[in-house]
């Protein structure tokens, strides 16, 4: 994909390659796009400054990083290679899989190029371009950095008051408390969430679930049973009797359960 940026008398020609590659990092990874740059009508050697904006193209255009050059870039008359270099997180990448949902991906690159010391040049221009990837190339990417990187449940939480922002204030509750070792307190906190998801949606009894033979419930019975079963396990940390007094909680058994609170919320429409 190429994109040309006027500079007055002269002009870059930038070429993005799709052949992405992610380094592998620790909780945010580096996203490299190879850019072979060339210029026309400026002087050689004459320093350019690119960066720009990286965005998810076909969401609204979501905002994702900042990027520049690895390298600083002087200008050749010829195509020479480069990498632009941005930041992801885990989180970010659960949310770009989220968006493209087995299809291709597409970033939506803005640049700024600016130059100085080039007499009867603009100093600065910009521009951007749709640079897409193949399926097969960013899961190839994905696998790379996959052994590292964290599990990551994309929990939409709005700002706004309601339903979805009281339980992103929960489960947020939740992920502190495990940060501090507070096990007891990240299932309740989960146990909270729970209660107010429980009242978005119809769910079966349990009873009822327990009363049909188990290889005849429907999906939804069975979705059913399973949030009743993870409500009535954070349940332990709300009741102080002889069952459930010795009951202790591990990071293991906290990671656990928020992590199960985590999908079942975002299960939901």
């Amino acid at each position: 994909m190429r994109l040309d940026i006027s500079l007055g008398r002269g002009k870059l020609k930038l070429l993005f390659s799709p052949e992405i590659s992610l380094v592998l990092g620790l909780g945010a990874h580096q996203l490299r796009i190879p850019l072979d740059i060339e210029s026309e009508g400026l002087a050689e050697n004459s320093p350019v400054s690119l960066m720009g904006t990286l965005w998810l193209d076909g969401a609204g255009s979501s905002y994702l990083a900042p990027w520049t050059t690895e390298e600083q870039v002087a200008l050749r008359t010829f195509p020479v290679g480069h990498k632009l270099v941005a930041s992801l997180t885990d989180e970010q990448l659960a949310a770009i899989e989220r968006h493209r949902d087995g299809k291709e991906l597409a970033f939506r690159v803005d640049v700024k190029a600016s130059i100085s010391g080039v007499p009867d040049v603009w100093p600065s221009n910009s521009g951007q371009i749709s640079l897409r990837v193949e399926s097969s190339r960013w899961l190839h990417q994905l696998a790379v950095v996959g052994a590292a990187a964290s599990l990551t449940v994309v929990v939409p939480a709005p700002l706004a008051e309601g339903d979805r922002h009281q339980m992103g204030v929960r489960l947020r509750e939740a992920r502190a408390a495990l940060d501090d070792g507070r096990y007891g307190d990240v299932v309740v906190a989960a146990r909270l969430a729970l209660e107010t998801a429980r009242q978005r949606e119809t769910l079966h009894g349990d009873n009822l679930i327990r009363s049909k033979n188990q290889q005849s419930l429907s999906q939804e019975e069975r979705w059913s049973a399973l949030h009743n079963a993870l409500y009535q396990l954070t349940h332990v940390s709300h009741h102080d009797d002889p069952v459930t007094a010795g009951a202790g909680w591990t990071r293991a058994d906290a990671l656990a359960v928020l992590a199960a609170t985590a999908a079942l919320i975002a299960r939901q429409d």
